[in-house]
C-alpha cells in the first residue's frame, strides 16, 4: 500500500458521510423545533431539552450547530432600576455618620 494505515482507515467513505450528513440534518431541524417553542435558549438548555425529547446528542455538538448555522438565542432583556430617586439623601447620610465613632480628631473614621 502506498498510504499509511491510519488514513487508510480514518478517511470515511460515502455511506459514512451520507449516514452523518442525515444525522446532522436530523438534529439540526431538532434544534430548531426547540428554538421556535422557547427562542431565548442557548446551548445547554436546547441540549437539555433535546435530551428530554429522547434525543441522545452532546452539548458541544449542539453548540457547534448552534454556532456554525446562526442559531443564537433572542436576548430578552429586562429593565433594571439603577438609581432609587424617592431615597432621601439626609437620613442616609445622618444613619452613615451615627455608625462610626472618632477615636481621636488626628485620626480617620472608624467603625
Amino acid at each position: 500500500m502506498t498510504i499509511s494505515r491510519s488514513t487508510f482507515y480514518k478517511a470515511p467513505n460515502e455511506e459514512t458521510r451520507r449516514i452523518r450528513e442525515k444525522q446532522r440534518d436530523f438534529l439540526r431541524a431538532e434544534i430548531e423545533d426547540v428554538l421556535v417553542e422557547w427562542p431565548s435558549y442557548g446551548y445547554r438548555r436546547v441540549t437539555r431539552e433535546l435530551r428530554r425529547n429522547g434525543v441522545v446528542v452532546n452539548y458541544k455538538r449542539v453548540a457547534r450547530i448552534m454556532r456554525e448555522e446562526a442559531l443564537t438565542p433572542r436576548r430578552i432583556r429586562r429593565y433594571i432600576t439603577t438609581t432609587d430617586s424617592g431615597m432621601d439623601i439626609l437620613s442616609t447620610r445622618t444613619s452613615l455618620a451615627t455608625s462610626f465613632r472618632r477615636v481621636r480628631t488626628s485620626c480617620g473614621w472608624r467603625t
